[in-house]
């Protein structure tokens, strides 16, 4: 970050000894925006040091992150304030959006793309790719399309393009959300190794307290981390007793999962009943991907029904996703057979299967189409209007103007105030209820969420699950990929079903 990319940026001329990252009353507003959404914020990074940083969704963290990182253009904002880094240290940036973060497609050209742009040494690229693949257990998808991988298999893609060219400071943010326990694991013991190198920095930003020790509260390297909290766009440095508190309030929201009240609505626990119909039916399904011998699924057999909910989980690169893109038409039936609504998948042709389907993807931003939240709503509103109008929701045939039907839904949504801002400017937790209710409109029977709570705080996460109690009390079928370990609580339900995938077998 210099002057030449922000000119209202005062530089710092003289970093102190040892500093990495300075930065002194620094503000950033977007284009557009009246509201700062960084304001006066002072930070210092220096060798040796561990950061967390802890703020809610829409806080600014990942402004804040980009920002330090040096990857947000002048073009996208005004920042004021001094800030300075070592221009001798290599800044290394690990989001939570793992697909943004891709330029090629193919894993080992992922990996080997910053080092060649570093000038690095052909026969040394290859030790460090080797080295990566090895330490993440990804050596098999070497060769593999980046678009193949499970969210969780995407996490470590981008975790390891990053470490290929041997970064001095590594700034995460949130970038284990979509790991399972033992991909988390695997990334803080690499964080160990990496951090015992004299010089090195490290900074995590988390969403959720907790989530950045990924169950490691013990860990040595976070015992001695310095933790801020970032609130209204203020960032404070956090003492124990402040820390403690906000470890017995994320406590507490664990234990808040059946009884929170989402904006809107509050669904009461509505029993799994006999008799219901059955909404999607697996029996015996088989996938083999070309070039693989061995099947991603296999004997794949399972039920739900109206108004029941399963948590689909397993390992990363245990076949979740591809089960999805298989319910959703994406993938060809190679075995077996799937029943939507009790009508066989492959006699459906795209447009019945559009209307029994809503799918929220992993990645909110790949539900959007347009510029703005409000000509995305009106998308919605024109697909809605299409249907038959006795498949179309009572609220499009009690309202026929559009523009006072979408004014009605955004503020339900809270995101009227927002509806001139592009989809994927929205703070995540935003990005994930526009991706949600898009999903939804036009009331399927079944819905395929893909990890709706990965990168989200507590408060969130529960509104999320409150929604999800919303689609099945009026019927619907809901089925979960996540790895989220608050959806625990919600499985004790009776109204809920455990499904794990394992070696390609789906354990019910």
């Amino acid at each position: 970050m210099n002057r030449e990319e922000h000119p209202s940026i005062d530089s710092i001329h003289d970093l102190g000894a040892g500093e990495v990252i300075r930065m002194s009353r620094v503000a950033f507003t977007y284009v557009g925006e009246d509201q700062a959404t960084l304001e006066e914020c002072s930070f210092t990074l220096r060798e040796g040091e561990v950061h967390v940083i802890f703020g809610r969704n829409g806080t600014g963290k990942t402004t804040l992150a980009k920002l330090l990182a040096g990857l947000l253009e002048s073009h996208e904002g005004n920042c004021t304030g001094e800030l300075a880094t070592r221009e001798d240290k290599l800044i290394g940036y690990i989001g939570g959006d793992a697909a943004s973060q891709f330029v090629i497609g193919i894993v080992e050209d992922e990996l080997a793309f910053g080092p060649e742009n570093l000038a690095v040494v052909p026969s040394e690229i290859e030790r460090r790719i080797d080295a990566e693949l090895d330490a993440f257990k990804m050596a098999h998808h070497r060769f593999s399309h980046v678009d193949t991988l499970s969210g969780g298999e995407q996490q470590r893609a981008a975790a390891m393009s990053i470490w290929t060219m041997e970064p001095d400071v590594l700034i995460i943010d949130d970038g284990w959300s979509q790991l399972d326990v033992e991909g988390r694991a695997e990334l803080y013991e690499k964080l160990r190794c990496w951090m015992k190198k004299k010089g090195r920095s490290l900074l995590l930003l988390s969403s959720r307290l907790g989530a950045a020790e990924g169950g490691l509260e013990a860990d040595e390297l976070l015992e001695r981390a310095k933790r801020w909290r970032l609130e209204a766009g203020r960032l404070q440095a956090c003492d124990q007793d402040e820390m403690r508190m906000a470890a017995a309030e994320a406590k507490r929201n664990e234990h808040r999962v059946e009884t929170v009240e989402a904006a809107g609505y509050s669904c009461p626990a509505v029993p799994i009943t006999e008799h219901r119909q059955a909404i999607l039916a697996l029996n015996q399904v088989r996938v083999r991907y070309k070039g693989q011998d061995k099947e991603v699924l296999q004997q794949v057999t399972g039920v739900l029904h109206a108004g029941e909910c399963a948590l689909l989980q397993g390992h990363n690169g245990a076949g979740k996703s591809t089960l999805f893109r298989l319910i959703s038409g994406g993938l060809k039936l190679q075995g077996g057979s799937v029943m939507l609504g009790g009508e066989p998948l492959s006699r459906m042709d795209r447009y019945d299967r559009a209307r029994a389907l809503g799918y929220a993807p992993q990645r909110a931003a790949a539900s959007f189409l347009a510029d703005s939240v409000w000509d995305e709503g009106m998308l919605v509103y024109q697909a809605l209007q299409a249907l038959p109008q006795a498949q179309q929701p009572l609220s499009v045939q009690a309202e026929p103007d559009a523009s006072r039907w979408l004014e009605k839904e955004l503020m339900a949504l809270q995101l009227f105030a927002l509806r001139h801002r592009h989809p994927e400017e929205l703070s995540l937790a935003s990005q994930r209820k526009l991706s949600l209710w898009i999903a939804s409109a036009h009331e399927p029977s079944l819905l395929l969420l893909d990890e709706p709570t990965a990168g989200l705080d507590a408060a969130a996460s529960l509104q999320v699950m409150d929604w999800c109690e919303h689609q099945r009390s009026r019927g619907a079928a809901v089925l979960i990929i996540t790895h989220d370990p608050l959806w625990e609580a919600a499985g004790s339900r009776d109204c809920y079903r455990r499904w794990r995938l394992e070696g390609g077998i789906l354990h019910t």
